[in-house]
């Protein structure tokens, strides 16, 4: 995005060429396989679509159109983000030592302006969660540990069930049930009580992610997208067994 320029500070957009949002793509070109190479009329100018952005690629927030900008200035831009998608097994030594290798050239041809300045990368990750990272991680190993001491409780009181069943499974032995028998019923049981407990688990879960987007959605990034998918429901298999 574009910072705060001074009145004397003059640069000229040559936008010729444009990504466009899955949104976008859907909306205006009904998703047409063809459309990179076509002209994408934005009234001041025309710029060609060189590709469609990831449905998940959504920064800043609800952007349809990024664009390919040229300046052409007395003066270093200073205040700009732009996006880079390395290629994959690129180290951080590495990357900084390209930006440094850019920077440098911009150095040579604007010292005046570009001294002391610097390229520098983030993790499109880290900008979107920013210090809220640590929180959740927090917040992530708090949930795992409730969920354990729940488990925790679940198995002591099993045990305690069973101790005062003693004498039911004495006359069921008697009675000739195996102890595959016997142990079958508790698996039945236990089975049992866990797939109420799961499906109970997961519509508190789906009503409280409800009602964090409707408290939190502006304050948290990203929450707006938490969504039940296939990693959740394995997730909750896994719990189930």
């Amino acid at each position: 995005g574009r910072g705060f320029l001074p009145e004397d500070y003059t640069f000229t957009l040559f936008p010729t060429a444009a990504i466009i949002s899955d949104r976008l793509w859907a909306e205006m070109f009904g998703r047409d396989p063809d459309v990179v190479g076509r002209t994408l009329d934005a009234h001041l100018f025309d710029a060609t679509i060189v590709g469609v952005a990831p449905r998940e690629f959504d920064v800043p927030r609800d952007t349809d159109v990024w664009y390919a900008e040229s300046f052409n200035s007395n003066g270093a831009f200073h205040n700009s983000d732009g996006y880079l998608r390395v290629i994959p097994g690129t180290t951080p030594e590495r990357l900084e030592e390209e930006l440094t290798a850019v920077m440098l050239g911009v150095v040579e041809r604007l010292p005046d302006s570009a001294t002391g300045r610097a390229l520098v990368a983030t993790r499109l990750n880290d900008a979107i969660v920013g210090d809220l990272r640590p929180i959740l991680l927090v917040l992530f190993a708090g949930s795992a540990l409730l969920l354990l001491l729940g488990c925790a409780n679940v198995v002591t009181l099993f045990l305690g069930r069973g101790v005062a069943r003693t004498k039911e499974l004495a006359v069921s032995s008697a009675s000739g049930a195996t102890r595959t028998d016997l142990v079958g019923q508790f698996l039945a049981e236990a089975l049992t009580v866990s797939a109420l407990g799961t499906l109970a688990g997961t519509f508190v879960a789906y009503l409280g992610i409800r009602a964090m987007l409707v408290l939190g959605a502006s304050r948290l990034p990203r929450l707006a997208d938490v969504s039940f998918d296939l990693r959740v429901f394995a997730f909750l298999t896994l719990v189930l067994v």
